[in-house]
């Protein structure tokens, strides 16, 4: 892919500590797989602080998916901001909370935040809830609930991405 456009993917949950920081860890690793370097992700959280604590299962499950494209270890949960979200292609959202924070403190970017499992095509029960204090088994069908998602948006993004590179090239 050319460098010339970047294209800037945010995904959004409450803490910033596990669903998004997952969603962003796994799609850093996918891109990189196929060798795509002009799709920036970020992940940030509603109501993130720097002194919540990462769960245990995300480093594991880093290990697990070998993520290595995040480091999970340096990771500082980001309160979401005007400047994270002004220059953002696109902004997915994890549960209905997101949605209604955006819609209230930056409703300008409304247009382009979705749900992530809508995004994906999965429209019945198209939230992924939050995790936190629950059982590890919890956490690994949420991962796996996230990862099937970011799958099928990450090839759709490559798609739009290369669809507008080929028809802005010269004939």
């Amino acid at each position: 892919m050319n460098n010339n456009q970047t294209f800037k993917l945010i995904y959004v949950c409450s803490g910033n500590v596990f669903r998004s920081v997952f969603a962003e860890g796994y799609t850093k690793k996918l891109l990189a797989e196929r060798g795509i370097n002009n799709i920036n992700v970020f992940s940030c959280g509603i109501v993130a602080d720097k002194s919540f604590k990462m769960p245990e299962s995300i480093k594991k499950l880093y290990e697990l998916y070998q993520i290595k494209q995040k480091d999970i270890h340096t990771h500082i949960p980001t309160k979401i901001s005007e400047e994270i979200l002004a220059d953002a292609n696109l902004i997915l959202v994890m549960d209905m909370l997101q949605i209604e924070f955006i819609d209230k403190f930056f409703p300008q970017y409304r247009y382009k935040t979705f749900l992530l499992k809508e995004y994906a095509g999965f429209f019945s029960q198209p939230e992924i809830f939050d995790p936190i204090g629950q059982p590890e088994a919890v956490y690994l069908s949420t991962a796996e609930e996230i990862k099937i998602c970011v799958e099928i948006v990450v090839e759709k993004i490559i798609y739009d991405v290369l669809r507008k590179e080929i028809k802005n090239e010269p004939s």
